[in-house]
C-alpha cells in the first residue's frame, strides 16, 4: 500500500474521524458524506416554483469497496433513499459520487 492510500485509510475513511457506515445500493460500506462539498460545487439550487426542492450530497468511497459502473442520471439508493447520480469522479482509488435527492412539496 502506498503512503497516500495508507493516509486515506488511516484518516479520511476512519469512522472515528470523517467516515461513517452507509448502505449504498444495498451494500454496507464505509464512506464520507459531505453536504459542504456539494454546496461548494453545485450550490443550493431549489426548484420551488414547481414544488421540488433538491438536496445533494457527495459520497466518497474507496473504489475497491464499490467497483461498479456508475453513470450520471442513473438512480441509486443511499441509506434506503432514492437519489439520482449527478456526477462521478475518480481519483487515487477514491470515487466521489455526487447525488441529488428530489423532495416534493417540502
Amino acid at each position: 500500500m502506498i503512503e497516500a492510500e495508507k493516509d486515506l485509510a488511516r484518516n479520511f475513511f476512519n469512522q472515528n474521524e470523517f467516515a461513517e457506515r452507509v448502505n449504498l445500493a444495498g451494500i454496507r460500506l464505509t464512506a464520507v458524506i459531505s453536504h459542504t462539498e456539494w454546496k461548494k460545487k453545485y450550490g443550493n439550487k431549489n426548484l420551488k416554483d414547481v414544488g421540488i426542492n433538491t438536496y445533494g450530497v457527495v459520497v466518497s468511497v474507496k473504489k475497491k469497496d464499490f467497483p461498479f459502473f456508475l453513470e450520471s442520471g442513473n438512480e441509486i439508493t443511499l441509506n434506503g433513499v432514492k437519489h439520482e447520480i449527478k456526477e462521478v469522479v475518480e481519483e487515487k482509488g477514491v470515487r466521489k459520487i455526487a447525488l441529488v435527492e428530489f423532495r416534493r412539496g417540502v
